[in-house]
């Protein structure tokens, strides 16, 4: 039973997860390491997006979008979860409404290129609640109203490979944050310490950044953020619940076709059971996030749904994927499975836009706030 009726979602789906098969077909089969798979199943499925006009689903009208709200993007960022494909998509809409809804001096011409999808976005640097910790540091402003950018971002190696620009908090002056909009060639990215290869280091230093880039800029204060960060964090809780989704339904296929002693896998309790808790945990999240969602839509004041919803999404989806990986076996930890891909995409998503026990403290400080209750002295 759905909380909230949802027939845009429910549209979108059937089309995007049709369109995305076509993706999920380039990483099949023989060819191409797996690697090179991974990059090609993210071009197409960009590029497939684009053609559906899905980037402009989620945009405010007055920027060009359609205005559909979260209840589109969610749903789209639900089916690529589920489909195991990272694309630029859920960093375009962050960037379109930092730069739409909350921006004031955002470059107009830069917005009408992010709603048509003209512009691959990644994001880096939102691991932390201090942007100046591990993301840009020592920011100054030019005479001119330009920005110099010093510092460094943990990053993706493989995100030059789509991406054409980065998403980045930043450190302003007179106690303020902003969210800006940063060529990725402008970046120095240099291999870093995950021996995966997942993860690499962009540094900066002294990196001009024209002043229209700075999407949007705001007082620093404690508590959840609704506006472009609290939607943001409502799309990778959608997200993260396309892939616990995913990783589920790959490990219920599997413990059917496979046979111990002449029994299907699931058919033996310790199995059977992990199954079946893990998808009430599923439908546990969907319901979280799609009250999220529907708060987002409705009310200005949704930044603690969004913080708990993301964080239960972390939590969730890291605990199916590792839990379909122990049902596979030695195999789930390969590549011949596609749970391997599930779990390593959980494993950098989980803390894309702020770590569990980060989001659980902001909501709890702002429920406590909100009770007329002081929090007790950490």
């Amino acid at each position: 039973m759905n909380l909230h009726p949802d027939p845009v979602g429910e549209r979108l789906r059937s089309v995007v997860r049709v369109r995305l098969r076509e993706a999920v077909a380039c990483r099949s089969g023989a060819g191409p390491r797996a690697s090179e798979q991974v990059d090609e199943s993210t071009r197409v499925a960009w590029s497939l997006l684009c053609e559906l006009g899905v980037p402009a689903m989620d945009a405010p009208a007055e920027a060009g979008g359609l205005g559909l709200g979260l209840a589109a993007s969610g749903a789209i960022a639900e089916e690529l979860g589920r489909a195991g494909l990272a694309v630029p998509y859920l960093a375009g809409a962050f960037a379109a409404d930092a730069a739409g809804v909350d921006g004031a001096n955002a470059d107009q011409s830069l917005l009408r290129d992010l709603v048509d999808g003209r512009i691959a976005v990644a994001l880096a640097g939102f691991e932390t609640p201090e942007p100046s910790v591990d993301a840009t540091a020592n920011t100054t402003v030019d005479n001119d109203g330009d920005l110099r950018l010093t510092g460094w971002l943990p990053m993706d190696r493989a995100v030059d490979e789509v991406a054409e620009a980065v998403l980045l908090p930043v450190r302003l002056p007179d106690d303020h944050s902003g969210l800006v909009l940063l060529d990725l060639s402008t970046l120095d990215l240099r291999p870093g310490p995950d021996p995966s290869g997942a993860a690499a280091v962009g540094v900066l230093d002294q990196t001009p950044c024209p002043a229209g880039r700075l999407l949007n800029r705001a007082p620093r204060t404690p508590g959840c953020p609704s506006g472009a960060v609290g939607r943001a964090r409502i799309r990778q809780a959608a997200y993260l619940l396309g892939l616990a989704r995913g990783a589920l339904e790959t490990g219920v296929r599997y413990a059917t076709e496979r046979r111990q002693f002449d029994r299907p896998l699931r058919e033996f309790q310790s199995v059977a059971f992990r199954l079946a808790s893990a998808h009430a945990e599923v439908e546990a999240l969907r319901l979280a996030v799609a009250h999220a969602v529907w708060l987002a839509d409705t009310d200005d004041s949704f930044g603690h749904p969004a913080a708990e919803a993301l964080a239960q999404a972390a939590e969730t989806a890291s605990a199916i994927t590792r839990m379909v990986v122990q049902v596979c076996g030695a195999r789930g930890m390969t590549s011949h499975l596609p749970v391997q891909r599930y779990y390593v995409l959980c494993r950098r998503e989980a803390s894309r836009l702020g770590r569990p026990g980060q989001l659980w403290r902001e909501a709890g400080r702002e429920r406590l706030a909100a009770a007329g209750v002081a929090p007790a002295p950490v």
